[in-house]
């Protein structure tokens, strides 16, 4: 069970499954590889969102849609091989 004073780190330490997210990278490389502050601007997350998607490499499933979409593509378009896997 998690307290409200350990809350922050049981949710850092949540890990990205590959089954259940896309490789950061083409994400990043679509967005023209801004800062992680840009890029957060861009995609309406914050600073620490991108900071631990950067640390898993990896984007959530339920977000990459989103993701995509917010930088004007659609997610078959950044991750083709993934997405239609998916």
């Amino acid at each position: 069970m998690t307290t409200p004073h350990n809350h922050r780190q049981a949710e850092a330490d949540v890990d990205l499954d590959e089954a259940e997210a896309f490789p950061l990278a083409p994400l990043e490389a679509a967005a023209g590889h801004p800062s992680a502050a840009a890029l957060a601007r861009q995609l309406g997350v914050t600073r620490r969102t991108v900071n631990r998607w950067r640390r898993a490499g990896r984007v959530p499933a339920d977000q990459a849609d989103t993701a995509a979409v917010r930088l004007g593509h659609h997610p078959a378009e950044i991750w083709p091989t993934e997405w239609n896997a998916a």
